[in-house]
């Protein structure tokens, strides 16, 4: 039972932190990498 509360846990965390994680990442590499382009 714990196992699977635990599994659950990991695949809200995974479905939802992870892609707003990325989404950030994404952001934050398109926001430098357009800086870099047009310095």
């Amino acid at each position: 039972m714990l196992y699977a509360n635990i599994n659950m846990k990991f695949s809200w965390y995974y479905s939802v932190i992870m892609p707003m994680l990325e989404a950030d990442y994404l952001q934050e590499l398109f926001k430098t990498g357009l800086s870099e382009k047009y310095q």
